[in-house]
């Protein structure tokens, strides 16, 4: 039984995380990766955050089949670099969300400290999650829960795009719920109980998602 969930997490772990990689990728495309001439240039913080997210989820989805494919060492060798790729990640994120909100300064400071929030809070989400991941790596268990959730906290801006330009925009706040659960589904299925990270680790992305949801409504936004 143990080495059925042995192998039940790696596949489980590398083939969400991949699957995750690949929407946000996709969502991207056409405004980072080919980005139409025609369109204003990049800031340096919009390069750095785009640069670093897409540095970290490759190495993400590196590390997860590294795993699979018995290479821990390599894949605790790499830890570190995803690390540091997170906190430029956040770095970089924080500038582009300063620029970003430069234009509601003159509003009142509900409204500033609403929209900063909408913003900044999934992006501090993603840094905690990889550095309490980081923290935890000796306990594998909650290790890979964390990251997992890390690159789930990604998701809604990767899947925003994708779904615009597919026409079904209502989708993006039900799968990302839907996504956030699957990690505490798992646990149910094969576990037979929800880990404390998978279910914690939900609760935090919903709380942030239906308080930001909350506050831009009571403001208007």
């Amino acid at each position: 039984m143990t080495d059925f969930k042995s192998r039940s997490d790696r596949w489980f772990f590398s083939g969400m995380g991949t699957l995750l990689a690949a929407m946000i990728f996709a969502g991207f495309v056409p405004t980072f990766f080919a980005r139409d001439a025609g369109l204003p240039p990049l800031s340096a913080a919009q390069r750095l955050h785009g640069l670093t997210g897409t540095a970290w989820l490759a190495l993400f989805v590196v590390q997860a089949w590294l795993v699979v494919a018995g290479r821990r060492e390599w894949h605790r060798r790499l830890g570190a670099l995803g690390g540091l790729l997170a906190v430029a990640f956040g770095l970089g994120g924080f500038g582009v969300i300063a620029a970003v909100e430069a234009r509601h300064a003159y509003d009142s400071v509900g409204t500033f400290a609403a929209h900063a929030y909408a913003n900044g809070a999934p992006t501090a989400a993603f840094v905690a999650f990889v550095l309490l991941g980081a923290w935890w790596r000796a306990h594998a268990a909650a290790h890979k829960r964390l990251m997992l959730l890390a690159a789930i906290a990604l998701l809604p801006p990767g899947t925003g795009r994708l779904f615009s330009h597919l026409g079904l925009s209502d989708l993006n706040l039900p799968v990302y719920y839907a996504v956030m659960c699957v990690p505490a589904l798992y646990d149910l299925a094969i576990q037979r109980r929800i880990h404390p990270a998978s279910l914690w680790g939900a609760a935090a992305l919903a709380a942030i998602e239906l308080s930001t949801d909350e506050w831009l409504a009571a403001i208007g936004s």
